[in-house]
């Protein structure tokens, strides 16, 4: 993808950065995939993808972003001593 991005075919910068995001769907590089397929769509008068891949993205942001303030709640609270007296007690779903 980064040479047809290289050499300016946004046309195979749309196919493979598609074909990218539909086979990876947790690779680290979604992000700047996603960036680069929403700057060839735009780059071709295509408004209404850009602004999908655009959507999508924040949406695959947002979930992450909650999953990972969902992980740090749990992670801080886990091991706090009110968390372990209930354990102890037999609440240990609580963790």
């Amino acid at each position: 993808m980064e040479a047809f991005a290289l050499y300016g075919s946004d046309q195979g910068v749309i196919t493979r950065a598609t074909r990218f995001l539909e086979s990876f769907p947790d690779a680290p590089q979604r992000t700047d995939v996603s960036l680069r397929l929403a700057e060839a769509y735009a780059r071709t008068g295509r408004e209404n993808e850009e602004l999908a891949v655009y959507d999508a993205l924040l949406e695959e942001l947002a979930r992450k972003a909650e999953g990972a303030a969902g992980a740090e709640r749990g992670g801080r609270c886990a091991g706090t001593p009110a968390v372990r007296r209930a354990q102890q007690l037999g609440g240990g779903a609580l963790a």
